[in-house]
């Protein structure tokens, strides 16, 4: 005989709960046509692996609820409801997830981890749907503050820390995971410590000073908010020089960003941007192999600056600018 579906009206495919809540209240249409007034009714949550579970205890034909008190299960499951009377059978069933408290654990990088440039960070979750965002952070040795490096909202949980922006030395870091429910926040250390070393073994220093003209189209300046130096290598050419040296030309430009209070009575907040003059150095390598595959490496070494007029910014930039081997 034919297996007759059961119209499950609550919960409605697919619908999230907390498990904090502990209580989730389960409806069909009435079996009692279709199986008689001998038939029983069972409801189960089936979990990710098969295994069913008793919702409630054997019900009789002609009830249409029951309730789960599912307290401290969490995941992915399917409800079930099953009405037999002998060879009659009645099934419906309606998938839904349970969220637990958000748990995360440490992929990459690993501890010990030597870090230059662009580095990722990641951690995995037992489960992604239980996870709201997950905020990444690090604390420089010598220091008792977490600095925030940024947040994601969705796997895969990670993003790329540019180390480029931080001075070299030896760092704590930190993942904060957060619920989509309001259960305690789970928050995991790295075990260890990671190197940020950016300084390549062959460098020069370079100097960007002078001064920034705010645009006429702009207003006064009467507080810089935010100075911001983006510096990048765009091209590195290679030539022979002589006794085993090798010359390299690395050329490059830095984009400077500042927001700044205007000298306004409504006091807004204004961005302007500036190109410096093109970087362009000279560095010398001893025994380059021909076929060296090089990386570029710039790392702001020191920044200051002064507002010395409503439109006049005196800066001065240090940049440490090299290159690496990439093996």
């Amino acid at each position: 005989m034919a297996e007759i579906p059961v119209n499950i009206l609550q919960p409605t495919p697919n619908s999230t709960f907390c498990s904090m809540s502990g209580s989730l209240l389960i409806q069909w249409d009435d079996l009692s046509t279709a199986l008689g007034s001998t038939g029983k009714i069972n409801v189960y949550a089936v979990d990710k692996t098969g295994t069913r579970i008793p919702i409630s205890d054997v019900l009789d034909s002609d009830a249409a609820s029951t309730t789960w008190e599912y307290n401290d299960n969490h995941g992915d499951f399917t409800i079930e409801v099953e009405g037999t009377n002998g060879d009659d059978v009645a099934r419906g069933t309606v998938p839904i997830h349970i969220i637990g408290k958000a748990d995360i654990a440490w992929e990459t990088p690993k501890s010990g981890s030597i870090l230059t440039c662009a580095t990722l960070l990641r951690v995995t979750a037992t489960d992604d749907k239980d996870v709201d965002r997950v905020e990444f952070s690090y604390m420089l040795d010598g220091t008792d503050d977490w600095v925030s490096i940024g947040y994601v909202t969705e796997a895969p949980w990670e993003l790329v820390w540019d180390t480029t922006k931080v001075p070299d030395g030896s760092y704590r870091l930190r993942a904060r995971a957060y619920s989509l429910c309001s259960f305690e926040d789970d928050v995991v250390e790295l075990d260890g410590r990671v190197t940020v070393n950016n300084l390549p073994e062959n460098y020069v220093q370079y100097l960007i000073d002078g001064e920034l003209c705010i645009p006429q189209y702009k207003p006064e300046a009467e507080e810089i908010v935010e100075f911001k130096v983006t510096p990048k290598i765009t091209s590195i050419k290679v030539f022979t020089a002589f006794a085993g040296k090798t010359k390299l030309l690395l050329l490059g430009e830095a984009l400077i960003e500042i927001q700044y209070v205007a000298a306004t009575p409504t006091q807004s907040m204004h961005t302007a941007h500036f190109f410096t003059k093109p970087i362009k150095t000279f560095i010398e390598i001893d025994n380059l192999s021909t076929c060296a595959r090089l990386e570029p490496i710039i790392v702001c070494e020191h920044l200051s600056y002064h507002l010395c007029g409503p439109r006049t910014i005196k800066k001065e930039i240090v940049l440490f600018i090299g290159v690496k081997e990439v093996l």
